[in-house]
């Protein structure tokens, strides 16, 4: 067994009710990244119950603390495939529409909208990470065993260079950029491939 088991929020609510889960969710901080802590504090619960994405806390089986969380999705994506290599474009064309006039792939894929580790804890109670991350990707792959799929992307906000490093040696390859018409703010979109 595994020392880091996921729930989601909607289950919960079924369990002990809104109550609890709002406490829950409301001990959770991010410091580094306040929109990701205003989303699990204010918002999770309501994409919830509209099914926009599900929501999944992380828990520590040897302490019971919630160490963590991630949002997931389902989009489509469409980045240059240019910023592939053609080893990863071959791979891409597998399951991904190209249009060759734009040199662009569209593709059906997992969007990791929100992840976070609870700073809230004390520093030797949180989870890693990568630790983190390895359980977003055992949950991706549990999805893919029911209903396919290889593609996983996110968003990170440009200017944080130690974010981008942490997303790459997670296996994940910049790919496109985005300017958000709400903010004007610059995202970097990252891909990655999950077996």
């Amino acid at each position: 067994m595994s020392r880091y088991v996921t729930a989601q929020v909607a289950e919960l609510l079924k369990w002990k009710g809104e109550k609890f889960v709002q406490g829950l969710l409301s001990n959770f901080s991010c410091p580094q990244n306040k929109d990701v802590e205003s989303f699990l504090r204010n918002h999770a619960i309501e994409f919830t119950d509209r099914r926009a994405s599900i929501t999944h806390l992380v828990f520590d089986t040897q302490t019971a603390d919630c160490v963590g969380y991630f949002t997931l999705t389902h989009k489509p994506f469409t980045f240059g495939a240019g910023h592939l290599s053609k080893t990863e474009q071959k791979r891409a064309s597998r399951f991904a529409q190209l249009d060759v006039g734009l040199n662009t792939f569209t593709l059906s894929a997992f969007l990791i909208a929100q992840f976070a580790k609870n700073h809230a804890l004390p520093t030797n109670r949180r989870i890693d990470g990568s630790i983190l991350m390895s359980v977003v990707f055992d949950k991706v792959r549990q999805i893919q065993a029911e209903v396919g799929g290889q593609a996983v992307f996110l968003e990170c906000e440009d200017g944080c260079p130690g974010l981008l490093s942490f997303y790459e040696r997670n296996g994940f390859k910049l790919c496109s950029t985005r300017v958000s018409a709400t903010d004007g703010r610059k995202y970097l979109q990252l891909l990655a491939f999950v077996r």
